[in-house]
């Protein structure tokens, strides 16, 4: 579409407009993203201890971070989040004979990446190494493109309030309450598009809560320890279900901010808050930093230190699976059951009971069946493609199911094992019972793996348990067996 537009207004014989030259910003108003941001985090997703020059950069000034972060990556203007809506007014006004610019904070060499892509700017007006341009800077720059004659502006800040105020007229993106009043009583305003979305909403989903179902693996000790007459004990695994939720959420919008531009390109991801530009990159760096900090204070403050450490662990590793592990094979999976069987781990950990080996290594079986799920539904979805940012391809799909399978008739062994050990009678009353849990879990895993084979599971497998209705009963069906295996007398 942007070809087509950009085709049309060279084809169309020029003429000059009476109106003024239109100054539209860029970062928050032509496109719902700030550059600069995805640009060092796409810096420190390559790597992290880039950190360390970007903080150097910025003791020099922003002009030169900005200038080095932009050399040191690269843009692709076709996935970015345009506002649509404004580019196709700017489009009608430079059909129109007015002259549209460019004037942004920006580094240059992206600004100029951009212009090109949408072939709508008579000029850019743009950042560079000795000077950002911001504030007084801009207003300046743009008067001497204008010549000193009227102009309107479009902007979405509280930066471009001068350039506002000197403006005839002005287009406002999102713009601040007090900047709207001002126009307004000035009569100077030419269009406005306010926000779609609460940002706040928006954060809520990024956060991901319909995720933090796969935190009730915390409760598993509480169940199987039978400590769930215990009050403290249950208040304690409450306390530390919430901290690990708090702590994921940070994770997820991490992980979301990192991957934006892969996110970008794919099918569905594509909707989610940050890439679709419907929440600031700001603010997501906020939330990524202080949920899990909170996470960790009220751990600290609430629960054994043991615990907080254990969280402190699943934070650093959840981060590694999100920056590297999950684009190497075999450890990719084994991290992700790892990362179940910690959230069990430290279930025990907060009650204050020792966590059993034999429901240790359970999860690790079975979860690393569901680790492998969920990567056979990935590639059953891409077909013969490689998996973006996965180290797999369609040829890999049967060594996976093969393993996947594998692993989950390993863990249903486990179990079996586990009824026959003499500890066993010394817990239940009735453990026979309990070989019945052995045959919901086979009957659960042979459902979900048929399901995928179908192509009918399209979420994490530990999400699509908890939100399928079969897997909610028969999950229902197994702790009744083993409440009875325990209570009754058979």
């Amino acid at each position: 579409m942007l070809e087509a537009v950009s085709r049309q207004i060279h084809e169309t014989p020029a003429r000059q407009s009476a109106k003024p030259p239109i100054f539209v910003d860029l970062d928050g108003t032509l496109i719902r993203t700030d550059i600069f941001a995805e640009s060092a985090l796409r810096l420190l997703k390559a790597n992290p201890l880039r950190i360390i020059s970007l903080f150097g950069w910025l003791l020099h000034g922003r002009s030169v971070a900005k200038t080095m972060t932009a050399r040191k990556t690269r843009l692709d203007p076709g996935t970015l989040p345009y506002n649509a809506e404004l580019i196709a007014m700017l489009t009608r006004e430079r059909l129109a004979g007015r002259r549209i610019y460019l004037a942004t904070a920006t580094h240059w060499k992206p600004a100029r990446a951009i212009a090109r892509h949408l072939g709508i700017f008579d000029d850019v007006l743009a950042s560079s190494a000795h000077r950002n341009l911001i504030g007084g800077a801009k207003l300046a720059s743009i008067q001497n493109t204008a010549q000193e004659n009227a102009f309107t502006y479009g902007g979405d800040s509280q930066s471009d309030r001068p350039i506002w105020r000197a403006a005839e007229s002005v287009i406002l993106v999102d713009a601040p309450k007090l900047d709207v009043a001002d126009a307004t009583a000035r009569g100077a305003i030419e269009a406005t598009f306010p926000r779609q979305n609460s940002p706040w909403r928006e954060l809520l989903r990024a956060m991901r809560p319909h995720q933090w179902s796969k935190n009730a693996l915390l409760a598993v000790p509480l169940f199987t320890s039978h400590s769930y007459s215990s009050l403290s004990a249950t208040v304690a695994a409450a306390i530390a279900i919430f901290c690990f939720s708090l702590c994921a959420s940070g994770v997820y919008l991490l992980n979301d901010m990192l991957d934006i531009e892969s996110d970008r390109r794919h099918p569905t991801k594509r909707l989610r808050p940050f890439a679709r530009g419907s929440l600031g990159l700001r603010l997501g760096v906020v939330a990524a930093v202080t949920l899990p900090i909170t996470a960790l204070a009220i751990s600290l403050a609430a629960l054994p230190n043991r615990f907080s450490l254990l969280l402190l662990i699943y934070y650093v590793l959840t981060n590694g699976y999100s920056l590297k592990i999950k684009s190497i094979s075999t450890l990719d999976v084994f991290t992700l059951s790892g990362l179940y069987t910690l959230r069990i781990a430290a279930g025990a950990v907060a009650i204050g009971v020792a966590l059993s080996s034999w429901l240790a290594l359970f999860s690790v079986f079975f979860f690393l069946s569901l680790a492998y799920l969920k990567r056979y539904c990935e590639l059953y979805s891409a077909g013969d493609a490689t998996t973006p940012g996965r180290d797999y391809s369609g040829n890999d799909k049967s060594s996976v199911h093969a393993l996947g399978i594998a692993s989950g008739f390993a863990s249903t062994i486990v179990l079996a094992l586990f009824v026959q050990s003499p500890e066993v009678p010394k817990l239940y009353a009735s453990p026979n019972l309990l070989l019945l849990v052995c045959v919901g879990v086979l009957y659960w895993l042979n459902r979900a793996w048929v399901r995928a084979g179908r192509g009918k599971i399209h979420e994490d497998p530990v999400v699509f348990a908890f939100r399928d209705r079969t897997s909610r009963w028969v999950g229902a069906a197994l702790v009744i067996v083993v409440l009875a295996a325990k209570n009754l007398h058979l």
